[in-house]
């Protein structure tokens, strides 16, 4: 029971925090988002793409590595936070049939310690053992296929909000370097002169 409890209020937690960034995230696309930084050399005035998005805006001055690097461990630390309870959930897939199976043992001993002296009059306490063998394992396994259904769920959320990020990442890359090929060319005829 408690570990049920836990596995919910981790699915709610997720649930709610991957919404929450990706209704803020507004209708926002990396490679747009990329090709004005590329064509203004900053992001300073890029409309409102979300939560992050914005942060980057706030660290991001001009097109260089550092500045990638920079928007690069923003986008990393909110996909750490994303990751969080995450193992959680894990953990609740695995142990929930196992909780269920021990419930499942103990309930077929009960059975057998009445099989053992077994009469007419004690048949509720052998069906009693049985039941109680069949209701941890059926709860278990809920937990279990709930949990695991939800943490697929959680997963795709996670890919729908950081997919734009990562292709944000990309050309941001892409155009950190294409500048700096462009200055290594401008330098190298000066330095032949």
């Amino acid at each position: 029971m408690i570990l049920s409890v836990i596995a919910l209020a981790a699915i709610l937690d997720r649930f709610i925090f991957h919404l929450r960034l990706l209704v803020k995230r507004a209708r926002f696309k990396g490679l747009d988002a990329a090709l004005f930084l590329r064509k203004n050399h900053s992001l300073k005035d890029y409309p409102h793409g979300g939560i992050i998005m914005d942060e980057i805006k706030e660290s991001v001055a001009s097109l260089s590595f550092f500045d990638y690097e920079r928007a690069r461990g923003i986008v990393a630390a909110y996909q750490s936070l994303s990751e969080r309870r995450m193992g959680l959930l894990g953990f609740a897939v695995t142990a929930a049939p196992l909780l269920g199976i021990l419930g499942t043992i103990s309930g077929i001993i009960s059975s057998f310690r009445v099989l053992g002296v077994f009469t007419l009059e004690k048949k509720d306490l052998l069906t009693a053992g049985i039941s109680e063998a069949l209701l941890t394992t059926a709860a278990g396994l809920s937990i279990a296929i709930v949990t695991l259904a939800s943490t697929a769920l959680i997963r795709r959320l996670q890919r729908t909000v950081f997919l734009p990020y990562v292709t944000f990442l990309r050309f941001m890359k892409a155009a950190v370097l294409d500048v700096q090929d462009t200055q290594k060319r401008r330098k190298r005829p000066a330095e032949a002169e």
